[in-house]
């Protein structure tokens, strides 16, 4: 093994770490919002500030490569993918956050007829899906899990529609609730861009692999 196919898998293992702690506070934000586990809440507050650090560790690495190894072709666009995996994994991260502040400064109260009616344990567990695909297809290197991935938005997009009519509806005839109807709509908006912000990781691992198989079959 080379010096920057080293470098290149030292990239991806890390990657794959900052997917994992990403993961666990999307997970963990879940089970705060469900629960109104303050406590919990305040743990992924917290250490959303180590997913920021990894993203900065991440890119001075990458940063080394180039000045170091100047890659082209393949290894070019996989580390350019990774910057862009990185980003979004971040905003995925800043969105767990978000959540949790929103527990733990009590703006939450489960109100179980709306809470229910706008179907938000659905609409996150698919977002919470969406981000699981997104590490199975890097860690995999599988383009067609990439593509599922990318595909997969008419359900939840019509999901998140009604949520945001039905929350509106419910200002209307609940006007004493009002914030608590706007923190369901911030938190509705935070679940819907974990789920865009997985999309955009896997246009990034298509971007990458998709010259790796062509550069398989001889054809660059």
């Amino acid at each position: 093994m080379t010096h920057l196919e080293e470098e290149i898998l030292k990239t991806k293992t890390e990657t794959l770490k900052m997917f994992q702690i990403v993961i666990e506070q999307v997970e963990n934000a879940y089970k705060a919002l469900f629960t109104k586990d303050v406590a919990l809440a305040m743990n992924v507050k917290d250490k959303e500030e180590q997913v920021h650090r990894m993203e900065l560790e991440i890119e001075k690495q990458i940063e080394n490569v180039f000045a170091l190894f100047n890659p082209v072709a393949i290894d070019l666009r996989f580390l350019l993918a990774v910057l862009r995996v990185i980003y979004n994994l971040e905003r995925i991260g800043d969105s767990t956050k978000s959540i949790a502040k929103i527990i733990i400064n009590k703006k939450y109260i489960l109100d179980e007829d709306i809470f229910n009616n706008i179907n938000l344990n659905e609409i996150y567990e698919s977002a919470f899906k969406s981000v699981l695909l997104a590490k199975q297809s890097f860690e995999s290197e599988d383009v067609k899990v990439a593509y599922r991935l990318i595909e997969k938005n008419i359900d939840l997009e019509e999901l998140c529609d009604e949520a945001q009519i039905k929350i509106a509806s419910y200002i209307r005839n609940n006007p004493d609730k009002t914030d608590y109807g706007l923190s369901l709509l911030s938190m509705l908006r935070k679940i819907q861009r974990m789920h865009d912000q997985s999309k955009n990781i896997a246009r990034e691992i298509v971007f990458y692999l998709e010259a790796k198989i062509l550069k398989h079959q001889g054809k660059i």
